[in-house]
């Protein structure tokens, strides 16, 4: 059974602060999805790579590729012969000859005897086009990515609780990883309750109102991580209540009722909670002393929330949305 905290009003960061420390009692648990499938979702291992990156000293540019000796040394005005064969993307020339070149293109894998690449423009062809002279100083490493200088075999490309967004899977992908290991999304169960509340699709009688909070529950929950069940709406009377909260508690990671927690005589909420003996961790926040309950029932944590929807919509945000980020991996919005 859980226990009443001795304050029975906090301020709005003592409550919060309370909420994000229980929440990490309820961590969700983790799966092995395609990375493909993974968008917006929360690594749970840190991705290493498993290959250097590049995996060779390549060129950064369309060009030529030649020697130019030592870092100081300037080929400028010099001219080299065009060697045989051309160097593309997956395509190699294992070496080139003192005072020779050869076409590389970006992407292309520098051979041996090369230290530099040259761009087109920075070059003039001689008459037959068998020689080019370049027309710029170059010196050794000019225009090179040099192997490893992305990323290092074993070095970590994405760390845990990382969210998944696509630049940051291109490198998990690029590391040699396609399955990655991700904290599931929490369930939330949504229970309304209330006699005079009809389905969005019913017109309402004058006593009667058309609920949207499980609509609105339903996007605030999936904006925070989450996955909804809606449990629907629950009679102010009888065992119908009790039937679906524990319904909801067996189906879910955690359960937010709307409406029901008030001191009215047939508030179905609090009514059950007092019957299965679950009191809220305090009672009240803030300056105004708005009510929000929070305790847990059987392991799994409880969110009962006002019926007003502005009410129940400035709750979540404020503490729900937070807590549901925190145990579902992520690090938890401001309030």
């Amino acid at each position: 059974m859980y226990k009443k905290s001795n304050k029975s009003t906090l301020s709005n960061e003592d409550a919060l602060a309370y909420i994000i420390k229980e929440s990490q009692k309820y961590l969700t648990k983790t799966e092995v999805i395609p990375i493909v499938k993974a968008f917006n979702r929360i690594l749970a291992a840190d991705i290493v790579s498993d290959i250097d990156i590049p995996g060779a000293d390549t060129s950064s540019r369309d060009g030529f590729c030649l020697k130019a000796k030592t870092p100081e040394s300037s080929c400028e005005n010099l001219s080299f012969k065009i060697q045989k064969g051309e160097i593309h993307a997956g395509h190699i020339i294992n070496s080139i000859k003192e005072g020779e070149c050869a076409y590389i293109a970006t992407g292309g894998i520098l051979p041996s005897g090369a230290d530099s690449v040259v761009q087109f423009e920075d070059t003039e062809l001689n008459a037959d086009k068998s020689e080019i002279i370049v027309k710029i100083p170059v010196k050794a490493g000019d225009y090179i990515r040099k192997k490893a200088s992305e990323t290092k075999i074993g070095e970590v490309v994405a760390e845990k609780f990382s969210i998944i967004e696509p630049e940051l899977a291109g490198k998990i992908v690029s590391a040699g990883t396609f399955m990655v290991k991700v904290f599931k999304k929490p369930v939330v169960a949504i229970l309304t309750s209330g006699d005079e509340i009809v389905m969005p699709w019913e017109k309402p009688e004058p006593w009667q109102v058309r609920t949207s909070n499980p609509t609105v529950l339903s996007m605030l929950i999936e904006k925070y991580g989450g996955e909804s069940l809606n449990f629907g709406i629950a009679k102010d009377t009888g065992s119908n209540m009790l039937e679906l909260f524990e319904q909801s508690e067996e189906s879910a990671d955690v359960v937010v009722t709307s409406g029901g927690i008030a001191m009215g005589r047939h508030d179905p909420v609090r009514n059950m909670f007092e019957k299965l003996g679950i009191e809220s961790a305090f009672q009240k926040y803030g300056s105004h002393f708005r009510p929000v309950f929070y305790s847990e029932y059987k392991n799994k944590p409880i969110f009962a929330l006002p019926g007003t929807p502005s009410g129940m919509y400035r709750i979540f945000e404020k503490f729900v949305g937070p807590f549901l980020e925190s145990i579902g991996g992520r690090k938890p919005s401001e309030a």
